[in-house]
Parts: structure tokens; sequence; C-alpha cells
């Protein structure tokens, strides 16, 4: 069986990469690797259209192994670990696809601790289900301990529908971070994702003036030429609306791209430096260390060690990011891509708690976004996405690769100082190339060569 969990849990095109099939295998297989008989799991879903198939087929996967569902309905990735210990499971599901167009879905687990899996329970969950394909090649009584995997009469799961808990998420977020916004104007992309059925509430509560914006629920157009991931949108809706502040969620709810009041695009690592400079002046800061990728801009790391804030980097993808703040027990974690890890409010990435700690700073500090976000200046940095049909064709590539080390000879110069990342996406068929360099023309002009050669 090829590799199912990538980076960030099972993803894929539905029906086609993702069936209902498959689906069930993946419900069945994590039950039993995650609670024992008559134990909970939780389950969300975010609002495309796919995700009604995806969570009944993993619903039935859980009750088939013998284990209950609570259902909470369409809400962030982010808030099932709130759920997790608010109704004390032994872990969740969310039923989403992140970023991605409305074609995709994708399924993430959580522990009973509330963070995502780590790669060896992963590797746990696709081995039962080989299992349960091997079951169908197999005579009765062959082998007892795979046989008897399915639990019958009293012993199936039940489901129960408490979607009603989601204001208590809301209000947990708003006791993190009860600030007053009254007088100040937010523009909001709500990607047509999850956030638009909380985002408004929350900053209205707080006594914001708000400008909507993408905020369709039947998901159809999630993600669709708008969200965290065409930041230009959200930058001309602030300029239109003469707002304070844009905020742009994915369909999740986990990443957050901020506009400024000029309307320039804000990533997350302009979000982490202000926050992480915010923290330290208040000495918040655990340890003055932030971690983030590989991916990190060198203006972005550079800025940070004039604070004299260290930088920790890490393999892409917020599992790592997650296992090294842990490990070094630091407090604010992120990348460029508005993954943002608050550990001293929450264990996961919420592009709302982020937004929120962003204007904790902004009222405090009682200056503009424009102004705050000076404290950096990223390096002309380029990344190109390539689709290809087989994304593991890439190491073979000898003549790439070739042409990437003559490359890195060119930026090693000092007055080229930069440097070249290439690498394989983990949830999509893509290859993302990254060149960065203190000049922009030669740092345009070497991402469209090397794209120009990946041609598998």
């Amino acid at each position: 069986m090829p590799k199912l969990f990538g980076t960030d849990g099972v993803r894929g095109i539905v029906n086609t990469e993702l069936t209902r099939e498959l689906a069930t295998k993946i419900g069945f297989a994590g039950a039993q690797e995650l609670a024992k008989l008559g134990e909970y799991l939780v389950i969300g879903k975010d609002n495309r259209p796919s995700s009604d198939m995806i969570e009944t087929a993993v619903t039935a996967g859980i009750c088939s192994a013998g284990v209950n569902v609570i259902k909470l309905g369409i809400i962030p990735t982010s808030a099932i670990p709130f759920f997790i210990k608010k109704v004390s499971s032994s872990g969740g599901v969310m039923i989403s696809a992140s970023h991605n167009p409305p074609e995709y879905n994708g399924i993430k687990f959580f522990s009973s601790s509330g963070f995502k899996l780590d790669e060896k329970t992963e590797e746990k969950i696709e081995k039962r289900i080989d299992k349960i394909d091997k079951i169908k090649r197999m005579k009765f009584g062959e082998n007892a301990e795979i046989i008897s995997y399915k639990p019958s009469d009293n012993d199936i799961g039940r489901v129960i529908d408490r979607s009603d808990l989601i204001d208590s998420y809301i209000d947990f977020l708003v006791e993190q971070y009860p600030l007053n916004l009254r007088g100040i104007k937010i523009a909001i992309d709500c990607a047509n994702g999850v956030t638009t059925f909380i985002a408004p509430k929350i900053y209205g509560q707080l006594g914001a003036t708000l400008s909507i914006n993408n905020n369709e629920r039947s998901g159809k157009n999630i993600n669709c030429m708008c969200g965290s991931t065409f930041p230009k949108n959200i930058c001309s809706i602030v300029k239109k609306t003469k707002s304070d502040v844009g905020f742009a969620f994915d369909g999740d709810g986990d990443r957050l791209i901020v506009a400024d009041e000029k309307g320039n695009i804000l990533d997350g690592e302009y979000i982490m430096a202000i926050i992480a400079n915010f923290l330290k002046s208040e000495k918040k800061l655990k340890k003055n260390i932030l971690i983030t990728t590989t991916m990190a801009n060198l203006g972005f790391i550079q800025a940070m060690n004039d604070i004299e804030i260290e930088v920790l980097t890490t393999d892409v993808g917020d599992r790592f990011i997650l296992q090294e703040m842990l490990k070094s027990d630091v407090s604010i974690g992120g990348e460029q891509s508005g993954h943002i890890i608050l550990l001293d409010k929450y264990t996961t990435g919420d592009g709302i708690l982020t937004s929120l700690a962003l204007l904790n700073v902004l009222v405090k500090q009682k200056q503009p976004l424009s102004e705050l976000s000076r404290i950096m200046k990223k390096y002309p940095q380029v990344l190109i996405n390539v689709n290809v049909k087989d994304k593991s064709k890439l190491s073979q590539a000898k003549h790439f690769w070739e042409k990437v080390k003559e490359f890195e000879k060119v930026l090693d110069k000092d007055e080229n100082k930069g440097r070249i990342l290439v690498r394989p996406s983990g949830t999509e068929s893509v290859i993302r190339i990254m060149v960065e360099s203190t000049s922009e023309k030669l740092t345009n002009s070497i991402a469209k060569q090397l794209a120009s050669l990946i041609n598998f």
C-alpha cells in the first residue's frame, strides 16, 4: 500500500484518491489505535460538499471498531483539541483539506493530549489498514487476533451529535484575549470556509467594526481565489473599506495572513516577529527563542537575531515545529504560510487565536501595523510550485540537482548571498522551489530556470 499520511494527515481528491471505502478503513484503524472499546472520539469537519460523505464513512469505521463518536459539526481544525479535553475523549478526527481547493478533502487525527499524531502512530494506523485488506484473503480462524476485529451487538459504537458545543469554543478564544476592540475596523476574508461561522461572532463580541468577505457557507468555492492563499484579496479589501487591519484565513481556519492598514501583505513571519518582539518586551517569551522552518526568510532570521531572539529551524510542517517547541520548551513557533502555534495558549495553530494575539499587540502598543511590521525586512524570495505527475522522481533528477549546485555556487558569493530549497509537497503532487538572495533579479531568474527543468 502506498504511504497514506503526508505532512498533515491523509489528503486527496475525493472519490479518486480519497474514497468512501478508504475513509472507512482509516476511521476503523485510527479508532483501534487511539481508543478502546466503548471510549469516545470527537469528529469535526469543514463545510466543503464532500465533508458530509467523508465524515459519515470515517464515523462508520470508528463505530465498527466499537468506539463511540461525538459529532461536532462544522468547526475549525484547531477546535478539535479543545473539544477532546472538554469531553475527555480518547482523541479526535478532523475532516478537511485545509487550504486545498474544493475537490480535495482530508482526514487528520489528534491524540488524547490534543496534539496531532506523530509519524510512528500514523505508521501504526497504516499497518492496521494493511491488516484489514489482508482479512479479505484469509479463511475464518486463520488468525484470530486479526479476524476478531469487528465487535457486534451492543459493542458497536454509537454516535452523539454535539454541534451545540461550538459556542464554548468561541468563549474559550475570547477568554484568551478579552480585548476591547471598539474603534477598530477589521476586514475578514473567510475563504468561504469554517471561519465564516465563528470569526465575525468573536470580533463582534469584542466590539470591532467588521467588513466580512468570502463568507459563503456552502463550501462549494472554499479557498477559490480567496483566503490566505490569495492575500491580494484582503489587501484590496482593506484599502477599499479603510480598515485598520485585514485577516485572511484558509478553509479550515488554522492559518492566517494579514494586511496592514495600507494594504501591505504581512505573512506568518511578520506576524511572528511582531508577537515575539512584544512578548520579549513583556518578559513573556520563553528563553527568547522561537521555532520556524528551513524555508524561513533570511531577513526574518536576521531581524530576530538583531533583537536577541534566537531562531531554531525544523523541517517544513507544523508537526515538526511543534515537536521542536515541546523539546526546547518554547512558547511560539510557525511558518510563512501563517500557521502559528502559541503554545502558552493552545496545543495547535489557530488562525483566529493568532489574530487575537496580534490585535493584543496592536491595542497595547497603540501603533498601526505598518509601523509594527518595520521590525523586519525580507530578502527577495521566490517560491514556485510545479505540478508533476510523480513527485517521487525528484530525488533521481540528476540534471536538475547538478543545476541546483551550479546556482548555489553563484549564491555563495557575498554580493549575491542566498540559498535554494527544493522539496516535494507533503499534501499535493507538487514540487516546491524556493530561491532567496539579496538580488531580486537573480532570485527570479534562478527560480524560473529551475522550474523549467522539472518535467516528470
